[in-house]
């Protein structure tokens, strides 16, 4: 959970090689990059080619722990979430990784939202994912093999926002604006948006259900936000 750079990956294989039955490495979905397949969900066969340097660290650390259990020094497993929510942390926008749509929204003040509106995200809650983790674990089915890890509840921005909103007991009062605008405005700030939210983000995760059949994501994110 905590390895992001090939240095800790090593650093991982050095301590761990030899001395534990299962690896499990939580990766992420920004490994595949952002072209869309012609039948839009991304599987796990799906060409990795990160755009940022977060994408291209996990791909490098995954690249170990799979040599390594090539190299029979354990047994390895690489879990790949999207976007995780739950208690301890905070619910995404659509433009950065410190929110304020949800502030605006509870305030009733309008709420922008990149393009227009009908790229398709999903966000998965921590207790779902976590069920992948807990029954993947010493699972042999799982050894040397990748998986996603994600909701099939996929949903556009706008439907997204909506949703949230309906949580929150508030309607939503959205405004569109190109994508490019609005991260040339403060680049470091929109960071998620310029790396990420931009661009569709569907997985299927039906590899992981298939072997790990406690993995069946049920909290939607009415409920779940």
């Amino acid at each position: 959970m905590i390895c992001f750079t090939p240095e800790q990956a090593n650093d991982d294989v050095r301590v761990f090689a030899g001395k534990c039955r299962h690896f499990i490495f939580c990766s992420t979905v920004c490994t595949y990059g952002i072209k869309v397949p012609p039948h839009v969900f991304i599987d796990e066969t799906f060409p990795q080619e990160p755009i940022s340097t977060y994408g291209k660290n996990k791909l490098l650390c995954e690249q170990i722990f799979l040599r390594a259990y090539h190299q029979q020094e354990f047994s390895a497993t690489i879990i790949r979430p999207s976007n995780t929510y739950g208690p301890g942390g905070t619910l995404l926008d659509n433009l950065e990784f410190n929110p304020v749509a949800w502030d605006r929204i509870e305030q009733g003040l309008p709420v922008l939202c990149a393009g227009d509106g009908l790229g398709i995200w999903v966000s998965t809650h921590r207790d779902d994912v976590g069920k992948l983790f807990a029954y993947a674990a010493l699972n042999p089915r799982t050894f040397g093999r990748s998986y996603n890890a994600t909701h099939d509840q996929h949903m556009t921005w706008e439907q997204y926002y909506r949703t949230v909103a309906a949580a929150l007991g508030k309607p939503v009062d959205l405004h569109y604006l190109p994508a490019g605008q609005i991260w040339s405005h403060d680049p470091h700030r929109f960071r998620l948006l310029r790396e990420i939210t931009a661009y569709h983000g569907a997985y299927a995760s039906d590899n992981a259900r298939r072997d790990v059949p406690e993995f069946n994501p049920e909290i939607s994110l009415r409920s779940g936000g």
